[in-house]
Formats: C-alpha cells, sequence, structure tokens
C-alpha cells in the first residue's frame, strides 16, 4: 500500500497588530499541493506562488475595502 499526502502551514505575510499571537499557523491537508492550496482560497487566503506569500482573510478583506474605497474616491 503506498500512502502519501501534502501538508500546508500558513502564516500572514502582513504585519498587523489585530493578529492574535495563537492565531497562526492556519493548516490545510490534502492528496496534492494544489489541493491544499484550494482549500486555503476557498477559505479566503491570497496565496501567491511566484514571492511564496500569503495573505490572511482578515488582511485580504482589508486590502479588498481600501481598494474599493480608493477606487470610489478616484470616480
Amino acid at each position: 500500500m503506498i500512502v502519501g499526502g501534502y501538508s500546508l502551514h500558513l502564516y500572514c505575510s502582513r504585519t498587523n497588530p489585530e493578529h492574535g499571537f495563537d492565531e497562526f499557523p492556519h493548516q490545510f491537508t490534502g492528496e496534492t499541493g494544489q489541493k491544499c492550496r484550494a482549500k486555503a482560497r476557498i477559505c479566503g487566503w491570497k496565496l501567491d506562488m511566484r514571492s511564496l506569500t500569503a495573505v490572511c482573510p482578515k488582511c485580504a478583506r482589508k486590502a479588498a475595502k481600501r481598494a474599493a474605497q480608493a477606487k470610489e474616491g478616484a470616480e
């Protein structure tokens, strides 16, 4: 029998005073790395494979909100 698996432990790349001490890591498991990343993205994580950074859902929502406000201000 062959058994395999993948485990992804994510820490937010952003410095945010709202992050709790015990908030990270977030762990995702699956048969492949692609499946683990898909699970993380479904939970709201923003992953950049080129720069090897991860942004947690809390910080990603804040960034999206700031971008929307900036867009409204530009119009």
